[in-house]
């Protein structure tokens, strides 16, 4: 996904509407409308709730490897 696929799929998920959505990115809807049809492919979705999951999904996934130590005895950089 993008960064501006992943903005989008925050604020869609997030409750937003496509409207409000291009008005906070200053794109058109439809522009909004592209980058969604593209998340959902990408991630194998097919309605606002479904993506909802998969962005909570994903931020405790995030949270979850940042909480992990690196045991490896490698530095992280």
């Amino acid at each position: 996904m993008t960064a501006t696929e992943g903005r989008v799929a925050e604020l869609a998920a997030s409750g937003m509407i496509n409207r409000d959505i291009a008005a906070a990115l200053f794109v058109s809807p439809k522009t909004v409308e592209v980058h969604l049809s593209r998340i959902y492919r990408k991630l194998g979705i097919r309605s606002r709730a479904e993506l909802y999951q998969a962005m909570q999904s994903r931020k405790s996934e995030l949270d979850m490897s940042r909480q992990t130590p690196d045991v490896s005895g490698r530095r992280r950089l």
